[in-house]
């Protein structure tokens, strides 16, 4: 079962942060993306950092492959499915 963990201190416990569901056997891409200029090539005030992730999942009968990616939202400290 895919999942992401994360560990808010050094002598904390380790906590799910992420479930990509029962299929997925791992998160395949883990990317942070940091943009630092805008849609018009300007350099931002304060670059803005996403975290990316996705992993799939192969039917084996059916021979179709499932994808989920997902992006996360420091704010709330919550997952988007994308």
């Amino acid at each position: 079962m895919g999942q992401i963990i994360r560990l808010d201190s050094p002598n904390g416990q380790w906590t799910k942060d992420l479930f990509l569901g029962a299929s997925y056997l791992r998160p395949e891409i883990l990317k942070q993306i940091v943009f630092t200029k805008d849609a018009l090539g300007n350099l931002l005030t304060n670059p803005d950092t996403v975290l990316i992730a996705a992993g799939y999942s192969t039917n084996f009968i059916t021979g179709t492959v499932t994808v989920k990616s997902f992006t996360r939202y420091d704010n709330n400290s919550s997952w988007g499915k994308v």
